[in-house]
């Protein structure tokens, strides 16, 4: 008894003294059958229910989270990154120029913009605020009130754009896919540049993002990848790979992670859950013989500079 009680105690302390940490964690996957997702956003009066720009048939649809089809609008000009503020979805139409509103009964209007977009590819809405991604401008169009401006031009300069794709507003700043330059950049409401995040992570077309109270995530388009990135310091934390195909777009609700893979037609769902940190097993990976390593030498961590480990996020030391 005395041997058994001892055998316990030992398993509690290993676990106790196993490292935990949060991360996104992948759930499940909702096949979409022939729609070719864009943009995607969970519904403001029901979160069972998801919004999903299909630009491959030209239509924006309401569904559920067995994929099936609750609402559905057509002929729309291949709507992209779609956005939802007081009931009304706000849809950019890529092929057509405009920018259509569904209205919470369905009905459609369409939003007047202070200046014409060529190709719009993403939009945000606050109460007195609207800024649009002018894909073919490469440009930002903003409108606060009576105040409109553009800013921004092609080039791969701070504060040029190579093919914008997705923006956010989050508090007094925007953020912005600047999806072929492979970077985000953020700007302040003048359209100042603050920071550009991402340039040296390998993203191959940042195509979409999300803005939480903590982390900006950022689909890797062609690596088919998603980037988590802590918002105050811009470093990375987290590397997704798995469950994704060409991914468009991520939402986050309610610690759920809601990401649109266009190659495979589906959305996989992520939740945000504690869990175990796995240590490296070889000594001789960058885990342990890259320039700057994690105290911990978590699985996939090092780094041949300064900065902070994405498993556990201890900050890296030098290796001596």
């Amino acid at each position: 008894m005395k041997k058994y009680i001892l055998i316990m105690l030992s398993l509690l302390f290993l676990n106790a003294c196993t490292p935990k940490h949060y991360q996104w964690v992948h759930e499940q996957s909702i096949p979409l059958k022939d729609i070719g997702p864009i943009g995607v956003v969970p519904d403001s009066e029901n979160s069972q229910h998801l919004w999903v720009s299909d630009s491959d048939n030209n239509r924006v649809v309401k569904m559920d989270m067995e994929g099936s089809i609750l609402v559905e609008h057509k002929d729309m000009a291949r709507p992209m990154h779609i956005v939802q503020y007081e009931g009304k979805l706000y849809v950019p139409e890529y092929s057509s120029d405009t920018i259509s509103v569904i209205q919470p009964d369905n009905k459609i209007s369409t939003q007047t913009i202070p200046e014409q977009p060529d190709a719009p590819a993403g939009i945000d809405v606050t109460a007195n605020q609207i800024a649009v991604a002018d894909f073919y401008n490469h440009r930002i169009i903003y409108q606060n009130g009576d105040k409109n401006q553009t800013f921004g031009k092609k080039g791969k300069g701070k504060g040029e754009f190579h093919y914008p794709t997705d923006l956010q507003f989050v508090g007094d700043k925007l953020y912005i896919a600047d999806a072929y330059n492979n970077r985000i950049q953020v700007f302040d409401l003048d359209g100042n540049h603050l920071q550009t995040i991402g340039e040296g992570d390998g993203m191959n077309a940042a195509t979409g993002i999300y803005v939480s109270e903590t982390q900006l995530l950022v689909t890797d388009f062609e690596n088919s990848r998603i980037l988590a990135y802590d918002l105050e310091k811009g470093e990375l934390q987290q590397l997704i790979e798995q469950h994704l195909d060409k991914p468009t777009d991520v939402f986050v609700k309610e610690n759920t992670l809601y990401v649109t893979n266009y190659h495979s037609k589906d959305i996989s769902i992520f939740k945000w859950k504690k869990v175990s940190i796995e240590k490296a097993k070889d000594k001789t990976g960058k885990e342990y013989t890259a320039a700057y390593i994690c105290p911990m030498h978590c699985k996939g961590s090092g780094s041949d500079k300064a900065g902070t480990c994405p498993v556990c996020k201890m900050d890296y030391v030098k290796n001596k």
